[in-house]
Order: C-alpha cells, then sequence, then structure tokens
C-alpha cells in the first residue's frame, strides 16, 4: 500500500533483488495495478522495470502500455512512477487513446492519483464528437 493506504500490487515474470541495495529489484515483463483517489484503478504493463520498495517508486522502460477502466490507453517508452505521491512523469512521446479522443505529446506527468495530467511539447489532440451532437 502508498502512503496514503492506496492498494498498489506488482508482479513480474522475473524479479531479482540487488545486492548492494536489498530494496531494490529488478523486474521483466512486469504488471502494476494502481487503486486510484476516486475509486478507479490503473493496469500498466512494462517490459522491465526497476522498484524500490522502501522508496515505493517504480522506474519502467520499454513497451510500456497502461489501461484505466474508464476506457483509457496510454503509450511509452519510459516512466517513472511514485506509488507514494501518486504521480507518473514521462520525458518520452507519450499517446493516449479513448473514448473521447486520441492526444500525443512529448512528454507527460499525472500528479494526484492521476486527477492531474500535463501534457508538454508538440501537443496534438482530436477530440471526438460526442454522439447526437453536431459536427
Amino acid at each position: 500500500m502508498g502512503a496514503d493506504n492506496r492498494p498498489y500490487r506488482v508482479t513480474a515474470d522475473a524479479a531479482v533483488q540487488d545486492l548492494n541495495d536489498h530494496e531494490l529489484v529488478r523486474l521483466e515483463a512486469l504488471q502494476a495495478d494502481l487503486s486510484l483517489k476516486d475509486g478507479s484503478w490503473l493496469s500498466v504493463n512494462a517490459k522491465n522495470g526497476l522498484m524500490h520498495n522502501g522508496l515505493q517508486t517504480l522506474q519502467l522502460d520499454g513497451q510500456i502500455e497502461a489501461y484505466s477502466d474508464f476506457g483509457y490507453a496510454f503509450y511509452t517508452q519510459s516512466a517513472q512512477i511514485d506509488l507514494k505521491a501518486g504521480s507518473l512523469y514521462s520525458d518520452q512521446p507519450v499517446r493516449l487513446q479513448g473514448p473521447y479522443g486520441h492526444l500525443r505529446a512529448k512528454t507527460m506527468r499525472a500528479t494526484e492519483r492521476g486527477q492531474r495530467l500535463h501534457f508538454a511539447g508538440d501537443v496534438k489532440v482530436i477530440i471526438f464528437p460526442r454522439s447526437g451532437e453536431a459536427g
């Protein structure tokens, strides 16, 4: 659990503990399930990860995909998650798609357990009109 008692679970095909820092674990083919502040969830898959149990941080690399129960999908190649603070940062190009549209940007920051999203760098957005509304 994070500092605010929000549950999270991290599983991996392989986990290797660092010999110099026993709280640091290298992960392969990992999945992280996170409970958000509003009761919704987020599932994150990545090729590689580095988790620090004491600091409650998770560094993800290689083919990252995240899915929310709101119907959104997020894709990037590198991200840092602070499980305690409930924040995510990616300095690699990101792509977000969902029921209301698509978004691309060069960087992304999510804070307040996903309540605030900030995209920067050549941001492109396509918004789908709601069904029944004039275009």
